[in-house]
């Protein structure tokens, strides 16, 4: 694939992944609870297995409700540091700067979306879910680098500095 067409694909996927996040954070509070909601309720026959394995296990299912919703935070900003990583990288970006770049612009993006959900019908903003969007930039970030990694091992060839 050309070095044009990859560095399309990368800025295309920023952006479309931009407005994936914006598009749920501008759902008003109780359909995205429902949206949420409907996740846990697809988790209900693991959560009842565990419970009856286990005896005397009950799982919380506002603590499970509240875990998807972070891990949803998480994994979408990991997805978006890496696509940020990529576009930067092959923008022309040494590998490192378009990682710290990728991070930050991922973390302002998390910060812009919480700003944006003080004006969303019973929705506000929090700075823990920015936390959880930075972790989740984070992991994302760590996840590409082992994955860059390997494929230098593997190939013997170097991606980036």
């Amino acid at each position: 694939m050309s070095k044009s067409k990859k560095l399309f694909i990368a800025w295309l996927l920023v952006v479309l992944q931009t407005m994936l996040i914006f598009s749920f954070s501008m759902k008003p509070a109780d359909i995205s609870r429902q949206q949420s909601q409907a996740v846990v309720e697809r988790l209900e026959p693991v959560l009842a297995g565990m419970e009856s394995r286990f005896a005397g296990v009950r799982v919380d299912r506002e603590q499970v409700h509240s875990a998807v919703r972070k891990g949803a935070h998480g994994f979408l900003y990991g997805m978006l540091a890496v696509f940020w990583c990529l576009a930067l990288f092959y923008t022309g970006f040494l590998w490192a700067a378009a990682q710290k770049g990728a991070f930050w612009a991922s973390v302002i993006t998390g910060s812009m979306d919480e700003l944006l959900q003080f004006y969303i019908p019973g929705r506000g903003g929090q700075w823990t879910d920015v936390l959880v969007d930075a972790a989740g930039a984070l992991l994302g970030l760590m996840m590409l680098g082992l994955l860059k990694t390997y494929h230098e091992k593997k190939t013997k060839f170097s991606i980036g500095n």
